[in-house]
């Protein structure tokens, strides 16, 4: 009992690491043991536009063909009406050599009809010459119906049908499966449940040493980027691929080197930089695999290469950090693969230590900063090429910061102006929907600024407010001319139209999506516009919520388990709690109507914004998404901290936040590994 006093941390540590790898081998066992034998498809004839004759009990088909690739499965597509029962046939040839490379019989009971039937061989062939012959033949019951299979009018070169011996127009439709994932699934899944295992049961360690909240977090924060780096690789964030065009087009931009001209569709990368198995946005197992292969490639030629792919255009700064590890890859001559990761990494490191700091110096709702640092959404952006890894890493130190300077700190420095005026400076153009939450450095007492040990006049200080107020909204001012100009258009379109009693009948029909609603319509049609509002925050409030916290990830193609969304929630609102002590630092109710203002303005800009994006026939709003409020939660939840009068918590709470983020994060991610099993 004494040994078990004496050493508890390390042994409920190693219970953790045990308990990690436990439910890992429970799920390898459920879903990932028999995900083992996943293949890519390899379409090879595809147009099913007409049938062969039906095949009678002495009947062949027999189709010569061509692939480079060796396959461990063959697919054809029945045709038939009713049920069959019998035996299906398929042997396999070198054309070439006449050699027999695999002989298959299929239950025809198990197919369906116009879907491929997979004839799988025991071990992958390949023909030295490229070229094979597939003979079919079937052994039905009498009571079967006939039974043809699908087939192309025309063929492609060098294939031959033949029925009975004899020519027949057209090619069957056939699909290989290649490249089958094998041992590789079993190393990649065990390496993650290690990883993750070893991640969680290191967090608690630190834990039970009392290390502070703004190192766990750290350590949490960066364990967490990487495990998400490697689940959710490049491309695989929202919208990722044109921010890696936009980061690849600022290093060129950088070396003098872009041959592009900027036209919106284009892009510049070296002529290595492409992989189409890991440029896709719906990532899949074989793009763990091909990542693994070439993560230590070369290129040798850095000769710039024009795309046909859009980039993200608009404010380039945020994409300045990955640009500069890109280029410093380009000129080590690394491949795609690393340069990818390298700009990655580097904006991971810039999110952790931006969050890590907002930890630090919040003198109220350190766990609220924590909370939204760790967020599975949060994370996931953060370690991405994301204009907003950068941007929410931005606000959540900024906000911090002026926090610091309303609650904590006695007096503002020189220094400490030129640092609101440059960080209101660089997040003003990053997105214009949140220059409001700039306006929380107007929240610092006047009689806190000084100059040289010397209090400076309010005059002084009104102005100096006002110039960051200017700042914060000279990104926004061209945009809102431009809406306004559009609403003046609209409004006297639409009564130039009424007093000459204009008919549109002739008029051209145009595509019903670019007509989107106008600035026009709020005022001309108030109440379709409320309907609008109304009846999307119905049907996509759940969606919003889960997008806020990551229970949508990828490119919102993996739907987490919602377990994880109540979660995250329930994490949210402890961590909204008062912590006890802080009391004295809460915010006042000018900071909470600022903060709780705030909020509502950035909101309701992010919803004007995406219903002038909303085509005009739609009956809900497009493209809100609840991950766009991520920099302004944190302001929002400490303008609610302590609003409710005898609720707070008893004892201190941030730490355990950080561990129950944490774990909520590892295990988020397992499920996002099964569901890209899936892919």
């Amino acid at each position: 009992m004494q040994f078990v006093r004496r050493h508890h941390r390390y042994l409920i540590t190693a219970a953790i690491f045990g308990m990690c790898l436990l439910i890992f081998y429970v799920f390898w066992h459920l879903e990932v043991a028999e995900a083992r034998g996943k293949s890519r498809s390899l379409t090879l004839n595809d147009a099913q536009q007409s049938a062969t004759a039906p095949l009678e009990a002495e009947s062949l088909l027999s189709q010569t063909f061509y692939t480079d690739e060796a396959f461990h499965a063959l697919g054809v597509v029945p045709l038939y009406d009713g049920a069959l029962d019998g035996a299906l046939f398929l042997a396999l040839y070198d054309a070439e050599g006449g050699t027999l490379l695999a002989e298959v019989e299929g239950n025809a009971a198990h197919t369906l009809s116009g879907q491929y039937a997979v004839f799988v061989f025991p071990d992958p062939v390949q023909a030295a010459s490229g070229v094979y012959r597939a003979e079919f033949s079937a052994r039905l019951s009498a009571e079967s119906p006939p039974l043809s299979l699908a087939k192309s009018d025309g063929a492609p070169a060098g294939w031959q049908l033949l029925e009975n011996g004899g020519g027949a127009g057209g090619a069957l439709c056939l699909q290989a499966s290649v490249d089958r994932i094998g041992g590789f699934l079993t190393r990649f899944y065990w390496g993650f449940a290690l990883l993750c295992a070893a991640f969680l049961a290191g967090l608690y360690l630190l834990f039970s040493f009392k290390v502070g909240i703004t190192g766990l977090f750290a350590v949490a924060a960066a364990g967490l980027c990487l495990l998400f780096n490697l689940i959710l690789p490049p491309y695989a964030a929202p919208d990722e691929a044109f921010h890696i065009n936009e980061a690849f087009g600022l290093s060129f931009n950088m070396t003098g080197e872009n041959i592009s001209d900027g036209s919106w569709g284009t892009s510049v990368r070296r002529a290595g930089d492409q992989n189409h198995i890991i440029q896709n946005r719906f990532t899949t197992v074989f793009a763990y695999r091909e990542l693994a292969d070439n993560l230590f490639t070369t290129i040798e030629d850095s000769t710039p290469t024009l795309y046909q792919e859009d980039m993200v255009g608009g404010y380039r700064l945020p994409y300045l950090p990955a640009a500069l590890g890109i280029t410093v890859c380009r000129w080590l001559g690394l491949g795609f693969v690393p340069t990818l990761y390298a700009g990655r990494l580097i904006n991971m490191a810039l999110y952790v230590l931006a969050a890590a700091f907002a930890v630090k110096i919040a003198p109220v709702g350190k766990g609220i900063f924590a909370a939204v640092g760790l967020l599975p959404m949060a994370v996931h952006l953060g370690t991405s090429y994301s204009r907003d890894c950068l941007t929410i890493a931005g606000y959540l130190l900024f906000t911090a910061l002026c926090l610091y300077y309303i609650k904590e700190k006695s007096k503002l420095t020189g220094k400490d102006l030129i640092i609101l005026a440059v960080f209101t400076a660089l997040l003003a153009p990053a997105k214009i929907i949140y220059a409001p939450a700039l306006l929380l450095s107007l929240m610092i007492p006047a009689e806190k600024f000084t100059w040289r040990g010397k209090p400076i006049p309010r005059r002084v200080v009104l102005a100096l407010k006002a110039g960051l107020a200017l700042l914060a909204f000279a990104g926004l001012a061209p945009e809102l001319w431009s809406r306004l100009k559009k609403l003046f258009r609209g409004l006297s379109a639409q009564s130039a139209a009424a007093a000459v009693g204009v008919s549109t009948a002739a008029a051209a029909v145009p595509n019903p999506d670019s007509v989107t609603f106008t600035p026009a319509d709020f005022i001309t049609r108030p109440g379709t516009m409320l309907w609008l509002i109304v009846r999307t925050f119905f049907s996509e409030f759940t969606f919003w919520l889960e997008s806020l916290v990551g229970g949508h990830l990828g490119y919102f193609s993996l739907p987490l388990n919602g377990v994880f969304t109540l979660v995250c929630l329930a994490l949210l609102a402890l961590a909204t709690l008062p912590e006890p002590g802080e009391e004295s630092l809460l915010l006042g109710k000018r900071e909470r109507a600022f903060g709780g203002l705030s909020t509502l303005v950035v909101a309701g800009l992010l919803v004007g914004g995406c219903i002038l994006w909303t085509p005009a026939h739609y009956t809900t709003i497009y493209g809100i998404q609840g991950r766009y409020l991520l920099p302004v939660l944190p302001l929002a939840l400490c303008s609610l901290s302590g609003l409710g009068k005898g609720l707070a918590k008893t004892r201190p709470m941030g730490r355990q936040i950080v561990l129950g983020f944490s774990a909520v994060g590892a295990f988020a991610l397992l499920n996002a590994f099964l569901l890209i099993l899936q892919n």
